[in-house]
């Protein structure tokens, strides 16, 4: 399916390169599926062992679970590691319009996972949100600068960081190195 291009636009302000290699994406191991709620979602055969993004029996319900897991209310801004279909956003929706000015940052290191969402049936929305954003986290210059740009918008606020579901079950290491690198800027930042 392809990328609505006020959509791409919207992307690439923050992600110029991102959206420039989306077009040279080879996304032929994420295939479609429907869960059993009827919801999109995307089964990923390029892993060793095959993963949905979210669970086959109800993505919205898997994300609502997650949601009640952790403690946002207690935080004013969520980084978040994996957008999947966005739907553990759109569980987040409630918490994050209750108050004007939450954020919520969502990082993303698969250019094939960002193809899926931005042509998803959640994107229009999300990408026009002005409470959310997101990310994509490389290892070059744009992922150094999304770091910065994450940290700084922490600095002096409550946050936290989570791993979407799929994210936290079989990318946990990626996720701690994250976590951990982030918590390390933000401790640098307080010391200034």
């Amino acid at each position: 399916m392809p990328i609505n291009p006020s959509i791409m636009a919207q992307f690439e302000v923050l992600n110029p390169r991102a959206a420039a290699l989306l077009s040279l994406v080879d996304s032929t191991g994420l295939v479609r599926r429907t869960t059993l709620a009827g919801e999109a979602n995307i089964f990923d055969q390029r892993l060793a062992t095959p993963q949905y993004l979210h669970d086959q029996t109800g993505a919205m319900q898997e994300a609502l679970s997650w949601v009640a897991s952790h403690a946002v209310d207690k935080v004013d801004y969520l980084i978040v590691f994996g957008i999947g279909l966005g739907w553990h956003w759109k569980a987040l929706l409630p918490w994050l319009r209750l108050k004007s000015h939450r954020r919520i940052v969502f990082l993303e290191d698969d250019l094939a996972v960002i193809q899926a969402f931005l042509s998803s049936e959640l994107a229009e929305s999300f990408m026009s949100d002005p409470q959310s954003t997101l990310l994509f986290l490389e290892d070059g210059v744009e992922g150094k600068q999304a770091k910065e740009i994450v940290t700084w918008y922490a600095y002096q606020r409550t946050w936290s960081t989570l791993a979407s579901p799929a994210y936290g079950r079989y990318r946990s290491e990626v996720f701690k190195q994250l976590s951990t690198e982030l918590s390390v800027r933000q401790t640098d930042l307080s010391s200034i």
